[in-house]
């Protein structure tokens, strides 16, 4: 009897063993999935935050005119420091993208870039991002010192001219403890970066009495303005090109080319919305457009309108004539001067192709890959023409 007990008991410890294993072993499977799906958070921020560095990285201005290399040069050495940035400009510049430029390459671009429009929100949530008054002995509420948000980041204020008077001294006040914060780092502060961007003349609302002048010199304290796009009409095709690469990517598209008309029409457009009207104007062309060539009338109605005005008294045959014209061009160059190829891509025949070419007087030639003619000196370059049969067709070739 006592040996069937102590044999039963045995058998019962085995058993609690083995289930406390076993629940151990699910515990440390738990925690090891647990582990692993942390690391592959932590991989997936970090390549979040290496492809947002990679978009604002400060080759994403785009442009090649000399205030472009100013600007970047600007925003180079404002990444490089910790002090508060006014980006002024019109509407439409690019200013948001210059501060995220600005952030993405500073020393806190792994904290969090908060925007806030200062013509969008109430006093009372504008104000609740700016810290409270300290105390009459000096102590200040802990909470109110933290910018919401964006602690240890950029707290992000668009059209700033807009702040009520109240929200201008708040600001100040913030402004004013940061800089205390820095002269020393005993001082509970908000730790955040402001950058501020404004459409309208700062010097001027300072005059008039409808923006505070002691806030305004802080603001000012690294001031880059953004010129308009009709100030640097040579950036124009750089950033159509670009924008038009960028918005056949994101639809999923193949190349996408512009024709020589609709390049046109963009290049002598005055850009009142600046770039962010030239990037929407290239975003509506490319969903209108279900073949790889963006004409002009796949252009916003605001651009052809401005096009067909430039052709005004021009005859209905000549229209029709340079139409057709730049039709052929754009197969040819696409064909790359094969003209049964170019003919295929305007759904037509060769001999009608053959025929336009030789009525609106185009060189298809100028379009074929260009071939070893010889070195500098060989007495075979004599430039002349000459005549050589070949299967499908009777070519021009140099000898």
């Amino acid at each position: 009897m006592t040996r069937h007990m102590g044999s039963s008991g045995k058998g019962s410890n085995t058993a609690t063993l083995k289930a406390a294993a076993n629940a151990l072993a699910r515990a440390t499977k738990v925690q090891e999935r647990i582990e692993a799906d942390c690391r592959q958070l932590a991989e997936e921020n970090e390549q979040l935050r290496s492809e947002l560095r990679l978009r604002h990285d400060l080759s994403g201005i785009v442009g090649t005119s000399k205030v472009l290399w100013q600007l970047r040069d600007r925003t180079r050495i404002a990444a490089g420091t910790d002090t508060v940035v006014l980006l002024s400009g019109e509407p439409g510049t690019g200013k948001e993208l210059a501060a995220r430029t600005i952030h993405a390459n500073s020393n806190r671009s792994s904290k969090a870039f908060v925007k806030v429009n200062c013509a969008m929100v109430s006093d009372g949530m504008l104000e609740s991002y700016f810290p409270g008054p300290t105390d009459a002995i000096g102590h200040r509420d802990r909470n109110m010192s933290r910018v919401p948000g964006a602690t240890g980041g950029v707290l992000f204020l668009a059209e700033v001219d807009r702040l009520t008077d109240r929200a201008q001294r708040k600001l100040f006040t913030l402004l004013r403890q940061v800089d205390l914060g820095r002269q020393d780092a005993r001082r509970t502060i908000a730790d955040v970066r402001v950058m501020v961007a404004t459409t309208s003349n700062m010097e001027a609302a300072v005059a008039d009495g409808t923006f505070r002048e002691d806030l305004y010199h802080e603001l000012n304290a690294f001031q880059i303005f953004i010129p308009p796009l009709r100030d640097r009409k040579g950036d124009v095709s750089v950033l159509a090109h670009y924008f038009l690469e960028k918005s056949a990517r994101d639809q999923g598209r193949g190349e996408v080319r512009l024709s020589e008309s609709a390049l046109d029409a963009l290049t002598s457009y005055p850009w009142p919305g600046n770039v962010a009207e030239l990037e929407e104007a290239v975003d509506q062309a490319v969903l209108k457009c279900a073949g790889t060539v963006v004409y002009v009338h796949h252009l916003p109605s605001t651009l052809r309108m401005t096009s067909f005005a430039g052709n005004a008294g021009v005859p209905l045959a000549a229209a029709v004539e340079g139409y057709e014209k730049e039709l052929i061009l754009d197969a040819l160059k696409a064909a790359r001067g094969n003209r049964a190829r170019a003919a295929r891509l305007l759904e037509t025949t060769e001999r009608i192709v053959n025929y336009k070419i030789k009525k609106l007087a185009i060189d298809y030639r100028r379009f074929k890959p260009s071939r070893n003619r010889g070195s500098v000196g060989d007495p075979r370059r004599t430039g002349r023409i000459r005549r050589r049969n070949d299967a499908k067709d009777l070519t021009l070739v140099m000898a």
